[in-house]
């Protein structure tokens, strides 16, 4: 396959993911492969589909080839570095990241990808520098400006966040990190209106985006809050997970039974059975929160028209 060849159906890849046919896409790049086992940009291209796809260890396998193919390809790195990243191993991964900012100091994606692992691993002093860098390099990427504006709303810094949200928004109307910078600043807010809005918008393009998602819960809950308080208790117990919220439960239990045996008698019989009352209201809560939840989440989906070509 000649150059003007290969480039034709990296060319027909590219068109293929945008289409929304990863696997399509996949199939193409190992249709190059074929003749070219050891092209490194198509190898590091195929773990960049296969992350997508949401296969880390093939990804990784296509990494370390690309990187047997060109130890000195910066991108290489950065594709094995994101593999390895969604795979858990963030050590791996921030060495690739390194080396690859090594290789190219100038590559301005190759100190975004250091900034989200940094975000990621809550640095977030390193992430601030790396997106800083980015930008200094590319200031007119809005990709990056989404991500630092995403980077400025966990730091608490809304204004800023705001700013950098509508700047790069200004670039790319459709950018997911922007859109749901600028909905979480608007949750923070108390603009809930404006942030289901944004995150609404998000869902139709991308109705599996679990960040897009999760603001959308945190919206219900604010605009109910009994199923606000809800939700507060399922983050705390998922901070546990496993056998971990079992023994959890049944700790709160036993404290309740014996304070409801101990001390609660001290107390007037009004408050016994208020007190008594609200345990069997959390009770019940805890038992019927997730299906109303579900119900509430799931009726707020069913709103969401999705793009054609999803």
């Amino acid at each position: 396959m000649e150059r003007d060849s290969i480039e034709s159906a990296m060319q027909a890849a590219d068109a293929l993911a945008a289409a929304g046919n990863n696997d399509g896409a996949i199939a193409k790049l190992r249709e190059i492969l074929k003749e070219h086992p050891e092209h490194a940009h198509i190898l590091a291209m195929l773990a960049i589909f296969q992350i997508r796809a949401n296969r880390p260890d093939e990804a990784i396998k296509a990494g370390e080839a690309a990187i047997a193919a060109a130890p000195e390809y910066d991108f290489a790195h950065r594709a094995l570095g994101w593999a390895l990243q969604q795979k858990g191993n963030d050590k791996r991964a921030e060495t690739h990241f390194r080396t690859a900012l090594e290789l190219v100091p100038e590559g301005a994606y190759n100190h975004y990808a250091l900034a989200l692992l940094m975000m990621k691993l809550n640095r977030r002093k390193e992430a601030s520098a790396s997106m800083e860098r980015a930008l200094a390099i590319d200031p007119e990427n809005s990709t990056f400006l989404g991500a630092y504006a995403e980077l400025r709303v966990s730091e608490a810094k809304l204004d800023e966040a705001s700013d950098l949200a509508v700047r790069a928004l200004a670039l790319d109307p459709d950018d997911t990190g922007a859109l749901l910078a600028r909905a979480e600043v608007d949750l923070r807010r108390g603009r809930l209106a404006e942030a289901r809005e944004n995150v609404l918008w998000v869902l139709r393009h991308e109705a599996t985006n679990p960040r897009a998602i999760n603001l959308l819960c945190q919206i219900k809950t604010r605009q109910n809050p009994i199923m606000g308080l809800w939700w507060r208790w399922a983050v705390w117990m998922q901070k546990f997970g496993g056998w971990r919220a079992w023994v959890v439960v049944i700790l709160i239990y036993l404290a309740f039974q014996l304070f409801r045996a101990t001390l609660l008698p001290a107390f007037g019989e009004a408050l016994q059975a208020l007190v008594v009352l609200a345990w069997f209201g959390f009770a019940i809560l805890t038992w019927v929160g997730p299906s109303i939840f579900r119900r509430m989440v799931s009726k707020e989906l069913k709103k969401v028209t999705l793009r054609p070509d999803f």
